[in-house]
C-alpha cells in the first residue's frame, strides 16, 4: 500500500534526527489517526480482512515519492557568534554548521577573514557539513567562498545556497528538490467538461483542447494548487474532491523529475473568465473534446490517462460507478506545530478519523 503524503517524507536519518526530541510514546500517540488508515492493510497481511484500496503501477504510472528533505530553504537561525573572528552559525543535528545570513559581514574583506577562520574552526571541531545562505545583496561573497571549496545547491529570487562538506568521504548533504509538481484539473459541469486551448506553452496553435494544468506553488497544497489554477486560468471557482492519478516523468524541466497529478474537482461557479495572458480560449465542451482527442490518443500514456477520466465522466452522469480515488484530509503532526496533507483511499475504516 501507498499512501500519497504531501508533506515532507523523513528518511532514517532524519527520524533520528527528531528522536533526540520525542519519545516514542509521544511519537506513536501522535500519529494515531495516520495508523488508522494503514491499519486494514496490517489486517490484510494476517488474512483477517481483505485488501484495503492501494495504489498499484504500471510502466506508464508510478507509484511512489521519496524526497529527501530540504529543510535549508528557508531556514534563518539564531546564529551565536562564538569569537569575533568567526561568522555565526549553529549547529544543526548531523554535526554540521548553518551560518545565518543576517549575521553576514558587510564587506567582501572580512567574509573571507572570517570565512578563513570558521572553516579552520571548524574542521578542527570535525565539523561535517556547513550551509552558508548568500542574499542578493551580498551576492559578491559568492565566488570567494567557491574559491574556498563551496558549491551550489540552489537558488531562488533572493538568495543563494552554497554547501561546503568538510568530512572525509563523499558528500553526505541531502541534494536540492529533485521534482517539480504540477496538477491537471478535471471539472464537470452539466455533463460538460471545462476545458482550455493554450496562448502561449506547448500546445500554442494547435487547436488542441485540454483540461487546465499550471504548477503547485512552494508551500501549497495539491488541492490548493488545484483551486488556484483552475480560477486563473477560467474565472471559474471549485472545490477540490479528490485525486485521481498522478504521473511521473524524468529529465523535464533542467533535467528535474516531473509529478503531474490529475485532480477532480466540482464547480462552484460556472461563468467563464479566461486568463488573457496564458488562455487562447476556454468553454465547457462535451468530455469526447479531450477524450477521443486525436492529439492524446497519439500518447499510450494519455490515452490510458484518458480511460481513467472517461470512467470518473460516467460515472458523474450514473452510468459507471467512481473510479478508484484519494481523498484529502488535514492532520496535525504532532511532533512539531502544524498540520500537513493526507492523501488516501476512501473507507468505511476511516470513520474514527478526525477531519
Amino acid at each position: 500500500m501507498v499512501v500519497l503524503y504531501t508533506a515532507i517524507t523523513l528518511s532514517s536519518r532524519h527520524v533520528l534526527g527528531y528522536s533526540q526530541r520525542f519519545s516514542v510514546q509521544s511519537f506513536t500517540t501522535k500519529f494515531r489517526s495516520f495508523s488508522a488508515l494503514i491499519r486494514p492493510q496490517w489486517r490484510a497481511a494476517s488474512n483477517t480482512a481483505q485488501n484495503s484500496p492501494s495504489l498499484i503501477s504500471t510502466q506508464l504510472f508510478s507509484t511512489y515519492i521519496r524526497v529527501d528533505p530540504n529543510t535549508m530553504s528557508g531556514l534563518e537561525p539564531n546564529a551565536t557568534a562564538v569569537s569575533p573572528d568567526l561568522l555565526p552559525f549553529t549547529e544543526d543535528k548531523y554535526d554540521g554548521v548553518i551560518v545565518s545570513s543576517k549575521s553576514l559581514p558587510d564587506t567582501d574583506e572580512n567574509f573571507e577573514r572570517m570565512l578563513d577562520h570558521s572553516l579552520e574552526e571548524w574542521r578542527k571541531t570535525n565539523r561535517r557539513g556547513v550551509w552558508i545562505k548568500v542574499p542578493l545583496e551580498k551576492s559578491s561573497f559568492i565566488p570567494i567562498a567557491v574559491r574556498k571549496g563551496f558549491t551550489f545547491h540552489h537558488a531562488e529570487k533572493q538568495y543563494v545556497m552554497l554547501t561546503h562538506w568538510l568530512a572525509e568521504g563523499e558528500s553526505r548533504l541531502p541534494p536540492n528538490a529533485s521534482h517539480q509538481v504540477g496538477v491537471g484539473c478535471i471539472v464537470l459541469h452539466e455533463g460538460k467538461m471545462l476545458l482550455v486551448q493554450e496562448k502561449s506553452g506547448p500546445l500554442k496553435g494547435t487547436g488542441v483542447w485540454k483540461m487546465p494544468t499550471g504548477l503547485v506553488d512552494v508551500g501549497e497544497d495539491i488541492s490548493t494548487g488545484a483551486e488556484r489554477e483552475v480560477f486563473e486560468e477560467t474565472g471559474v471557482r471549485t472545490r477540490f474532491k479528490k485525486l485521481l492519478a498522478f504521473r511521473q516523468a524524468h529529465g523535464v524541466l533542467f533535467g528535474k523529475s516531473d509529478l503531474f497529478l490529475v485532480c477532480v474537482l466540482e464547480p462552484l461557479s460556472s461563468d467563464i473568465s479566461p486568463q488573457e495572458a496564458e488562455i487562447h480560449a476556454c468553454e465547457w465542451k462535451e468530455p469526447e473534446t479531450l477524450l477521443d482527442s486525436d492529439f492524446f490518443q497519439k500518447s499510450p500514456l494519455y490515452s490510458f490517462l484518458n480511460h481513467k477520466i472517461r470512467r470518473e465522466v460516467l460515472s458523474a452522469q450514473g452510468k459507471a460507478t467512481p473510479p478508484p480515488s484519494l481523498v484529502k484530509t488535514k492532520l496535525p503532526l504532532g511532533f512539531r506545530p502544524g498540520e500537513a496533507s493526507l492523501y488516501f483511499f476512501d473507507s468505511d475504516d476511516e470513520s474514527s478519523i478526525s477531519k
